[in-house]
């Protein structure tokens, strides 16, 4: 009887533990959905200013922005701000290019015959580009 008993609790403890797991499971999914991010740096690196919200704001015109990394060297925090860039103004195109993979792409980026570098970012608005490096 005594057997039964601590059988029974087991049960419910380890269907409680799983309803919970469960549960805390469908909240971080629904919460990783969701379109925000709390930064949570204290530099406030993954933060827009102000300025830089009114500029993106005003953006009209169709703007390319290249990310020039080797596949899997990517720079995670220059990634993060350009995914906010792009979640702002919807007339920015976010893209990341391979160089050694699509060297034919960056042709048009030359500056005295050679290409931009790896790590760089060029931004494109409309034939007038510019590039940063990384």
């Amino acid at each position: 009887m005594k057997i039964d008993r601590a059988l029974r609790y087991g049960g419910y403890s380890t269907l409680v533990i799983a309803a919970v797991l469960a549960i805390v499971a469908g909240v971080n999914l629904l919460v990783d959905r969701l379109p925000w991010r709390a930064d949570m740096t204290l530099e406030r690196f993954y933060s827009l200013s102000d300025q830089t919200a009114k500029v993106l704001d005003t953006v009209r015109a169709p703007i390319d922005v290249l990310a020039l990394w080797e596949a899997g060297k990517e720079d995670e925090k220059v990634a993060e701000l350009l995914r906010r860039y792009q979640v702002r103004s919807s007339s920015l195109r976010v893209r990341t290019v391979d160089p050694y993979r699509s060297p034919v792409e960056l042709k048009r980026y030359e500056v005295d015959g050679a290409p931009p570098a790896v790590g760089s970012v060029v931004v494109d608005a409309g034939g007038r580009c510019k590039g940063l490096r990384g």
